[in-house]
Protein backbone atom coordinates (compact mmCIF):
# COMPACT_ATOMS: atom_id res chain seq x y z
CA UNK A 1 0.00 0.00 0.00
CA UNK A 2 1.34 3.04 -1.07
CA UNK A 3 0.87 6.25 1.41
CA UNK A 4 1.48 9.38 2.01
CA UNK A 5 1.79 9.88 5.31
CA UNK A 6 0.75 7.35 8.66
CA UNK A 7 0.28 9.61 11.32
CA UNK A 8 -0.36 8.61 15.06
CA UNK A 9 -2.83 10.83 16.84
CA UNK A 10 -3.66 9.54 20.18
CA UNK A 11 -2.26 6.32 22.01
CA UNK A 12 -2.41 5.13 25.94
CA UNK A 13 1.25 3.83 25.27
CA UNK A 14 2.95 5.68 27.84
CA UNK A 15 6.12 5.03 25.60
CA UNK A 16 5.84 7.60 22.85
CA UNK A 17 4.26 10.72 22.38
CA UNK A 18 1.56 11.71 19.89
CA UNK A 19 1.17 12.69 16.97
CA UNK A 20 3.70 11.17 15.45
CA UNK A 21 3.95 10.88 11.60
CA UNK A 22 5.16 8.27 9.53
CA UNK A 23 5.77 8.06 5.65
CA UNK A 24 5.25 4.33 4.89
CA UNK A 25 2.92 1.33 6.66
CA UNK A 26 6.41 -0.68 6.84
CA UNK A 27 7.88 2.45 9.18
CA UNK A 28 4.69 3.00 11.54
CA UNK A 29 4.71 -1.34 12.43
CA UNK A 30 8.52 -0.91 12.70
CA UNK A 31 8.05 1.54 15.49
CA UNK A 32 4.58 0.50 16.82
CA UNK A 33 5.96 -3.12 18.25
CA UNK A 34 9.61 -1.99 18.72
CA UNK A 35 8.33 0.85 21.25
CA UNK A 36 5.72 -1.37 22.91
CA UNK A 37 6.50 -5.17 22.96
CA UNK A 38 8.42 -5.19 26.06
CA UNK A 39 5.89 -3.67 27.88
CA UNK A 40 3.40 -5.56 26.15
CA UNK A 41 5.30 -8.87 27.33
CA UNK A 42 6.18 -7.76 30.90
CA UNK A 43 2.63 -7.09 31.57
CA UNK A 44 1.80 -10.54 30.00
CA UNK A 45 4.01 -12.14 32.10
CA UNK A 46 2.54 -10.72 35.27
CA UNK A 47 -0.51 -12.66 34.10
CA UNK A 48 -1.80 -9.17 32.70
CA UNK A 49 -3.56 -8.70 29.07
CA UNK A 50 -2.10 -5.67 27.38
CA UNK A 51 -2.78 -3.34 24.69
CA UNK A 52 -2.76 0.41 23.57
CA UNK A 53 -5.54 1.74 22.35
CA UNK A 54 -4.16 4.05 19.60
CA UNK A 55 -5.87 6.35 17.18
CA UNK A 56 -4.41 6.69 13.42
CA UNK A 57 -4.77 8.67 9.72
CA UNK A 58 -3.49 7.08 7.09
CA UNK A 59 -2.77 9.22 3.68
CA UNK A 60 -2.60 7.86 0.77
CA UNK A 61 -1.20 9.00 -2.63
CA UNK A 62 -4.15 11.03 -3.80
CA UNK A 63 -4.71 12.40 -0.47
CA UNK A 64 -7.76 9.91 0.50
CA UNK A 65 -7.65 9.21 4.23
CA UNK A 66 -8.67 6.35 6.22
CA UNK A 67 -8.87 6.68 9.79
CA UNK A 68 -9.35 4.41 12.70
CA UNK A 69 -8.14 2.97 15.91
CA UNK A 70 -5.79 -0.10 16.78
CA UNK A 71 -5.06 -1.82 19.70
CA UNK A 72 -1.28 -2.37 19.86
CA UNK A 73 -0.64 -5.39 21.58
CA UNK A 74 -4.43 -6.94 21.32
CA UNK A 75 -4.24 -7.98 18.02
CA UNK A 76 -2.07 -10.55 16.52
CA UNK A 77 -1.42 -8.74 13.43
CA UNK A 78 0.08 -5.05 11.85
CA UNK A 79 -1.53 -2.14 11.11
CA UNK A 80 -2.14 -3.24 7.58
CA UNK A 81 -3.12 -6.33 8.28
CA UNK A 82 -5.46 -4.59 10.93
CA UNK A 83 -6.81 -2.19 7.96
CA UNK A 84 -7.43 -5.15 5.65
CA UNK A 85 -9.86 -7.01 7.68
CA UNK A 86 -11.58 -4.46 9.23
CA UNK A 87 -12.18 -3.38 5.49
CA UNK A 88 -13.32 -6.88 4.87
CA UNK A 89 -15.91 -7.43 7.14
CA UNK A 90 -17.44 -3.52 6.69
CA UNK A 91 -17.01 -3.99 2.78
CA UNK A 92 -19.43 -7.03 3.83
CA UNK A 93 -17.55 -9.06 2.04
CA UNK A 94 -15.89 -11.40 4.81
CA UNK A 95 -18.04 -12.61 7.44
CA UNK A 96 -15.78 -13.01 10.93
CA UNK A 97 -15.28 -16.29 12.30
CA UNK A 98 -17.11 -15.38 15.42
CA UNK A 99 -20.17 -14.44 13.87
CA UNK A 100 -23.00 -16.61 13.63
CA UNK A 101 -24.60 -16.96 10.10
CA UNK A 102 -28.18 -15.56 11.16
CA UNK A 103 -26.35 -12.56 13.11
CA UNK A 104 -23.94 -12.10 10.08
CA UNK A 105 -26.98 -11.76 7.79
CA UNK A 106 -28.56 -9.03 10.16
CA UNK A 107 -25.35 -7.14 10.53
CA UNK A 108 -24.27 -6.95 6.53
CA UNK A 109 -28.14 -5.05 6.59
CA UNK A 110 -26.74 -2.74 9.26
CA UNK A 111 -23.68 -1.38 8.24
CA UNK A 112 -24.84 -1.24 4.43
CA UNK A 113 -24.03 1.83 3.87
CA UNK A 114 -20.16 1.97 5.12
CA UNK A 115 -19.90 -1.20 2.02
CA UNK A 116 -19.13 1.51 -0.60
CA UNK A 117 -16.29 3.38 1.11
CA UNK A 118 -15.14 0.38 2.12
CA UNK A 119 -14.98 -1.74 -1.10
CA UNK A 120 -13.50 1.41 -2.23
CA UNK A 121 -10.36 1.13 0.70
CA UNK A 122 -9.77 -2.33 -0.62
CA UNK A 123 -10.38 -2.13 -4.45
CA UNK A 124 -8.26 1.04 -4.72
CA UNK A 125 -5.58 1.52 -2.03
CA UNK A 126 -5.37 -2.51 -0.74
CA UNK A 127 -5.25 -3.97 -4.25
CA UNK A 128 -6.34 -7.24 -2.86
CA UNK A 129 -9.19 -7.64 -5.05
CA UNK A 130 -8.53 -7.02 -8.23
Amino acid sequence: MNVKQVELTFSESPYFQCPKKFYSMEAVNIFLWRENLDAIKKKESEGMLSYFKTDFVVIFEDDATYSGKYDIGSEFSDLLSHIRHFCEIYSGRVKPFYMPNDRWKDFKNEISEYNTFYSNILDKYLCIYE
